[in-house]
């Protein structure tokens, strides 16, 4: 066709149209480049730029086009024409004039014909905050769920233009006006289809990949053996029935020997600890501080250097160790450190002094002790690093060994050296390894294991404590963190032995369901850890009870599943016990209590505390909220820890006292104050916040509240693995994780039902036994929903014992206090005295007189009615409405929800429209 034009017209006559060129946002990338020439300049190169990508998404755009595509495809319309255009402007040299239409064109074909890959290229939080032009503005991203090349959506700057034209009225004006810079020229047009068209007639008989309505529409992706492939949500085992391949990551435990657990497919796996280790290291070098990265080797590590490879990162920061050698020359395929090289080091600019390859080789000497190569890796250690490694990157060996620390080996037992030579009777030659000493010295360790011929040791360190049988139970880092990741080749094999065991029994069991659909459900059960849930034989008996209850009920496979196994699987989770607590922590709660009870009893008045809701707090007040929540989790002056002993605080009779009765509202408040009293000891600036859920309540979608992301409380299911609170451990025996799993039962707080309470005069109007669970006045059954929203049926919040182990109670009691405080209000104007409206009860422990369970000094139930907490302690900021000028995430109130997101440094502020609120 162009060939044809070329008869009737000369190039300066032919504007071939691209609306995409048309857009707003596409004029923009080269003044959006202009404007940023000295800090972007030095990156877009083939030195530091080493790849470039551009995504596309979009709902509807096929809409009167099926024909097109249907003659030309897909590709040669989005990929070929659309994005490698983009990368053209991205990447292209800048001429002098970006006005001059002849030097741009001339700038764009030199680029186009060096063109071998299109790709992608995004903007890091992690390098600068750009200068806009004049027609761009920030667009501010909240979410949890979204990504793009294995890194959080979070992560980058978005700009959107302040005036978004219609592309065909731009590309009118531009025809128009002679402006040409938004046209395809012939020659582009040339080097699109040379470009483009091998790839497309090499996979025109390849499936694309299908979206599914209602589906996951994700475009997170990442780089695996030079292929790009999407990060999946779901887990697909390929030789199962068709009904078990799809399977939810949380049926996968969260812990693995007393550490995080990650299992997902290897080549995600691989994705998910190089972003771990991308992230730490921009985190690391932004306190102007080295990296000190050591590595083990092996095959699946080295697909991992690859990945880093590929990642942008300042490898003049970054010092490269190794965790163990084989005693080989250097240049030796069994050398951990020619991997290391032929996979990551030639690949990066990384200066030459920052590499330590261990000295096994000293002038054609291979691991020579007496030349004290081990003491000399110990001094570059020590001058390097003073033995303060911030990324160990360990494996596991079939026989348990880890580095080159083998089963029964003297090397198990240095107590002095962090360097030695070990040798073994499995051992063809010597190695050198780092030692316990400096390993557990980490800042971060992560223990990398794949292939399904690993499976019977992952299983059988589950059983052992003896470290010099299993080495890798010595790994213990003494200040620092240690994660499992682990790919399900490496984990599922001997349960999915058990599954095949088990069909007979499962399929008696299931015929009024189908039997495939219940193998699923049972499926799901056995992926939990615990060797006493993995039977070969015996249906567990209380979930085969459920089952068999659920026949005669009509009930659909997704009832059962909820109803049978979820609970199943929640007694199982809170099958744990509280520890105990020492004289140390009931001597700190008695000082606590005795200088509460001094202010109090003060007729002088005080400046009052102000408690408001946590979306409405400044950057400054968000982060001393939650760094001194943290400050009394990490402060062991008592046992176990400051923060976990007020957990402790609220089980044993307060199950019965401080619930279900008048003491509820008393009890509550008495520990709000105390826990207060705490987080000042660590800030005295810091002020409990409450959260008003009735704003989440009118969500669309209510899990995906902009609290439950790493910006607030971290994620809303399964183990909190994000924001302030990641990896929480909980005061149990054993141990476990913090969890949620929002959504699943309950609800937030119903805005119209709850105004139901305010419509009463006294307390016996509004609190438990006087007044029943059915009505909407009952103030503790709406803290209830909220209890078991957050918690589900297997997160600490769905259990009075356990709750207050996750943040979410404190914000949750505090928001009860601030209603119960409105209605004493209102009391007020009633004329009704609150001091001494304590309902009537037959039940003991709720009594007026009697003493309050736990609280140190005693106080009586009725002694938390006093008017004093208010007048001498604290106030509440009035909930936000659009009438006070909130403006901080309430949906039920305003007509945009704006989310302060600047909790970490340099995230800027958020402004979503309600409709299209994600995390």
């Amino acid at each position: 066709m162009a060939t044809d034009i070329y008869k009737y017209y000369v190039e300066e006559d032919i504007f071939r149209v691209d609306h995409y060129l048309g857009k707003s946002v596409v004029k923009e990338i080269l003044p959006f480049r202009l404007a940023n020439i000295e800090k972007l300049e030095y990156l877009l190169n083939n030195k530091t730029c080493r790849k470039n990508r551009n995504s596309h998404e979009r709902n509807n755009w096929s809409q009167g086009r099926i024909d097109f595509y249907d003659q030309y495809g897909v590709v040669r319309d989005v990929m070929q024409n659309h994005l490698t255009e983009l990368l053209a402007l991205i990447t292209m040299d800048l001429p002098i004039d970006i006005t001059d239409q002849k030097a741009v064109e001339q700038k764009r074909l030199e680029l186009l014909g060096s063109v071998e890959k299109v790709e992608r290229i995004l903007i890091s939080k992690s390098l600068f905050k750009p200068y806009l032009p004049a027609a761009l503005k920030e667009l501010a991203i909240s979410t949890g769920h979204t990504g793009l090349y294995g890194q959080s959506i979070n992560d980058f700057h978005f700009y959107i233009p302040i005036e978004d034209r219609d592309a065909y009225t731009a590309v009118i004006d531009d025809l128009y006006l002679g402006i040409k810079t938004g046209f395809v020229s012939t020659g582009r047009l040339s080097k699109l289809w040379n470009i483009w068209s091998q790839a497309i007639e090499e996979t025109a008989l390849v499936e694309p990949r299908k979206y599914l309505e209602g589906g996951d529409q994700s475009l997170n992706f990442f780089i695996a053996s030079d292929k790009l492939q999407f990060i999946r949500p779901s887990i697909v085992v390929e030789d199962l029935d068709a009904d078990l391949k799809q399977m939810k990551y949380n049926s996968i435990p969260a812990t693995y020997l007393g550490h995080p657990l990650i299992v997902i497919e290897e080549s995600d796996l691989l994705q998910a600890l190089a972003s771990h280790i991308h992230s730490l290291v921009w985190q690391t070098i932004q306190s102007k501080q080295s990296f000190h990265l050591a590595v083990s080797g092996g095959k699946t590590p080295g697909k991992l250097f690859k990945l880093l490879s590929q990642m942008q990162l300042p490898w003049q920061y970054i010092h490269l160790w190794l965790v163990d050698e084989r005693c080989v020359s250097l240049a030796d395929e069994d050398s951990n450190f020619n991997l290391l090289h032929s996979e990551l080091i030639k690949h990066v600019d990384i200066p030459y002094l920052n590499i330590h390859p261990m000295l096994v080789d000293n002038l054609g000497q291979i691991c020579n002790e007496a030349g004290q190569s081990d003491q000399a890796y110990e001094d570059s250690l020590n001058y390097f690093s003073k033995f303060k490694l911030n990324y160990v990157l360990l494996g596991i060996g079939t026989d348990g060994h880890t580095a080159s620390l083998m089963p029964n080996s003297d090397s198990l037992k240095e107590k002095h050296k962090f360097v030695t030579f070990t040798k073994t009777q499995n051992l063809k030659s010597k190695r050198m390894t780092m030692t316990y000493n400096l390993i557990n010295n980490a800042q971060h360790i992560s223990v990398l294991v794949t292939g399904s011929h690993k499976n019977n040791i992952v299983m059988e360190l589950l059983e052992s404590k003896n470290h010099l049988k299993y080495p890798i139970l010595g790994i213990k880092p003494i200040k620092g963190n240690m994660t499992f990741y682990i790919d399900f080749h490496a984990w599922l094999p001997k349960i999915l032995l058990v599954y095949k065991s088990l069909q007979s029994a499962i399929s008696g069991l299931v015929l009024p369901f189908g039997n495939k659909t219940m193998r699923s459900y049972y499926l799901l059960m056995v992926f939990i850890p615990a060797s006493a849930l993995i039977v070969e034989d015996v249906f567990p008996p209380s979930l085969a009870e459920c089952y068999s209850g659920q026949v005669d009920k009509n009930t659909t496979p997704y009832d059962v599943q909820t109803s049978c196994l979820e609970i199943f699987l929640g007694h199982m989770y809170k099958n744990t016990s509280s520890i105990d607590l020492g004289k140390d922590a009931f001597d700190w709660f008695d000082s606590l209590g005795r200088k509460l009870h001094i202010r109090l009893r003060r007729q002088s008045r005080y400046s009052l505390r102000v408690r408001k809701e946590i979306r409405t707090l400044s950057q400054t007040e968000l982060i001393n909220f939650f760094d001194a929540v943290n400050a009394l989790k990490n402060d062991k002056s008592v046992k176990p820890n400051k923060y976990d002993s007020f957990a402790i605080m609220h089980q044993g009779d307060v199950g019965a006292s401080a619930h279900d009765g008048p003491n509820f509202v008393s009890w509550h408040r008495y520990f709000l104050v105390l826990f207060e009293n705490a987080l000042r000891e660590k800030n005295s600036r810091v002020t409990l916040p409450y959260w008003d859920s009735r704003a989440d309540y009118l969500m669309t979608n209510k899990e995906d509240s902009i609290l439950f992301t790493e910006l607030f409380l971290g994620n809303a299911k399964g183990v909190v693995y994000t924001g302030p609170f990641a990896f929480w451990s909980t005061p149990t025996n054993p141990s476990t994780l913090l969890r949620r799993e929002i959504g699943v039962v309950g609800s937030p707080v119903h805005p119209e039902r709850l105004k139901t309470v305010f419509t009463k005069k006294y307390h016996r109007e509004i609190l438990r036994p006087s007044t029943p669970d059915s009505s909407y006045a009952n103030l503790e059954s709406h803290h209830d929903n909220v209890h078991r929203w957050v918690g589900g049926n297997t997160g600490q919040m769905s259990s009075i014992i356990f709750s207050p182990m996750d943040p979410v109670f404190w914000l949750l009691h505090c928001f009860v206090d601030y209603l119960w405080e409105q209605f004493r209000e209102n009391q007020k104007k009633l004329g009704i005295n609150s001091e001494t409206d304590y309902p009537a009860t037959t039940i003991t422990a709720h009594k007026p007189n009697r003493l309050m369970d736990n609280l140190k000094p005693p106080k009586k139930n009725i002694d938390g009615y006093s008017n004093s907490f208010t007048r001498q302690i604290y106030r509440y900021a009035d909930a936000p409405t659009c009438d006070n000028n909130c403006g901080k995430a309430f949906r039920d109130f305003c007509t945009v929800i704006e989310v302060k997101k600047d909790v970490f440094p340099d995230r800027g502020s958020i402004s979503l429209n309600l409709e299209d609120l994600v995390t």
